[in-house]
């Protein structure tokens, strides 16, 4: 179970990080009743945003899968160290950076003067794409996109089907088994 131990410290991370750049200048916001953390947070308050709600369900799916793992080869899971969900969490947050990355590259050094405060979310938002919007983002951002959308759907159709396999792996077990177990 060390690895699932990595993964949930992995997630407490991650909601850290959204505290620290989502909730906090959101709640400094409303207090304020105006956007004063200046450009530079307003930028990573919506790519942070983002970038976290994709790694929780990305790593909440992860969490399931290493689960049934668990229970259907109960003697190579004991092999399993710390270290290797670390690694699955750091193969998770590559594939997050690598999808929100770019995106928060263009925001913060073509978008910068793009970028106002809403008050009706306490949050930022972009007015519109910029005319310097370099070419590289206009072919990346619906690959960004979907990508995005296909890792979103593929995790609940994932985490939901897991579920519901270890659900039946757990009600097959003899009652000698789950005797033990309680």
């Amino acid at each position: 179970f060390k690895v699932i131990v990595a993964i949930m410290q992995h997630m407490a991370i991650c909601n850290l990080l959204q505290s620290m750049f989502c909730v906090f200048p959101a709640f400094t916001a409303v207090i304020e009743d105006k956007w004063i953390l200046g450009r530079v947070l307003c930028h990573f308050n919506d790519t942070f945003r983002v970038m976290c709600n994709l790694f929780t369900t990305i790593s909440t799916c992860a969490l399931s899968t290493v689960k049934l793992l668990h229970l259907k080869y109960p003697l190579i899971a004991r092999t399993w160290s710390k270290n290797t969900g670390h690694k699955i969490c750091i193969a998770l947050w590559v594939c997050c950076v690598s999808i929100y990355g770019p995106l928060l590259v263009e925001k913060t050094f073509y978008m910068r003067n793009n970028i106002s405060f809403n008050y009706a979310t306490y949050g930022c938002n972009y007015l519109h794409h910029s005319t310097k919007t370099p070419s590289w983002y206009k072919k990346y951002a619906p690959i960004g996109m979907t990508a995005f959308h296909i890792l979103c759907y593929t995790t609940l159709v994932v985490t939901s089907t897991l579920i519901l396999l270890i659900a039946q792996k757990v009600r097959s077990r003899s009652p000698a088994v789950m005797a033990t177990l309680r």
